[in-house]
């Protein structure tokens, strides 16, 4: 298992806390009420009449106080919540920053024991060097970036840790960028610019990077970068069962269990499972993948990542995430060898949209020239040639048959 695993998912921890019930309180006030009422009738009620609405009356209120949980939830019904869900992040207008400390890193002995020989001292050469790198920063192993989100429009920027570079990455809906200064307060240079045609193909790979600054403030729609709309609409995800659960404070929440065949390593999620709050737009709870080892590691077996959050409900409709936890596990190991804590703060103000565009940091906009062969007059060109060809071909088989 690799000892970049730890930090290159660290984007993918979360968890919540529990919402008050709306039927909580009105039970026993009810239920005193309606016995009172049934007493000031028994001069009149015969007596097994009174029992029977006492009755009735109790086993109602308890009833209505607590609901049973549902044995299975339609898959439809889930996949219409949380379509219907994204549709929030289309309007949503937020900034802050985040914040992400790692508070644990530990050697697995348990993981060198599955290795060959042959590849335990690198094993252990890699993660004795990440540790020593951890522990060299101490309280310091930390790092801040803050980010921008206006619908689609996306900003993060920061300064990496032991560098003296300030970095800014954006997309809006023309281009992407990314654009650095070094140090901090000269002018910007472009890293590297990107039309939107060409998203879908970036060498940059721009959804990828997008998706990890949204992953945070918007963790309650975000399993790892991939917003949980598009996650299970795509072919490669195969829903094995839907129904209700509860949390630990006693929450009724749905369970999904699932596997995706993502296109990388790390978009492999086997024995997968989430939950989410049907009565807060289907956001994600908790959610827990186990990853296929690192190449040259198969041996050592999936990278099990548990991740939960703590999110709050905006007055706009928003849940916005409050904090990520992430903990991965190695294989059969109840103890987690790396443990992550992400921090989101929101401004009181929403982002400013000039900051999505390069001429906002005194660099000129850019101008995407299409490619040659989708320019007018080159199509007429070649529409002319293909007729010209083709009436020649025409007249040749005419006389042929004459």
């Amino acid at each position: 298992m690799s000892p970049n695993d730890s930090v290159h998912t660290a984007h993918t921890a979360r968890t919540r806390r529990s919402i008050p019930s709306r039927l909580h309180g009105p039970g026993s006030g009810r239920n005193t009420g309606t016995e009172r009422d049934i007493s000031g009738f028994a001069d009149s009620l015969p007596h097994t009449l009174i029992r029977g609405i006492s009755s009735l009356a109790v086993t109602t209120v308890c009833l209505i106080s607590t609901p049973p949980l549902r044995a299975d939830v339609s898959e439809n019904e889930f996949r219409r919540g949380v379509l219907k869900a994204a549709e929030r992040l289309e309007t949503a207008r937020i900034s802050g920053s985040c914040t992400s400390v790692r508070s644990q890193l530990r050697y697995s002995e348990m993981t060198e024991q599955r290795l060959p020989p042959e590849k335990k001292k690198a094993y252990r050469d890699a993660y004795e060097r990440a540790i020593q790198q951890y522990e060299e920063r101490g309280s310091t192993d930390s790092e801040t970036f803050h980010w921008d989100i206006l619908g689609s429009m996306t900003r993060e920027r920061g300064t990496p840790h032991n560098r003296e570079e300030e970095y800014v990455m954006a997309r809006n809906e023309r281009y992407a960028f990314a654009i650095v200064r070094m140090p901090p307060g000269e002018r910007y240079t472009v890293r590297w610019l990107e039309p939107r045609e060409r998203f879908a193909n970036s060498e940059h790979d721009v959804s990828a990077r997008e998706g990890e600054t949204r992953a945070f403030p918007l963790a309650p729609y975000y399993v790892h970068d991939i917003p949980l709309a598009d996650l299970i609409d795509r072919p490669e995800f195969l829903l094995k069962s839907v129904r209700e659960t509860t949390d630990d404070a006693g929450r009724r929440l749905v369970r999904v269990e699932f596997e995706y065949e993502g296109p990388t390593r790390t978009h492999q999620f086997h024995d997968a499972w989430l939950e989410c709050d049907p009565e807060y737009d289907w956001t994600l709870t908790r959610y827990q993948v186990a990853i296929p080892p690192a190449a040259g590691f198969v041996e050592a077996g999936p990278m099990i990542q548990r991740i939960t959050i703590e999110s709050e409900q905006r007055a706009d409709g928003l849940t916005a995430g409050k904090s990520l936890v992430m903990k991965n596990f190695a294989m059969d190991e109840s103890e987690p060898f790396s443990t992550t804590r992400v921090t989101v703060d929101i401004d009181d103000e929403p982002p400013d949209p000039a900051v999505f565009y390069l001429s906002y940091y005194g660099l000129d906009e850019p101008t995407f020239q299409a490619p040659w062969y989708t320019s007018g007059w080159v199509l007429l060109v070649i529409g002319g040639i293909a007729a010209t060809v083709g009436l020649v071909f025409l007249r040749r088989f005419q006389r042929r048959y004459r």
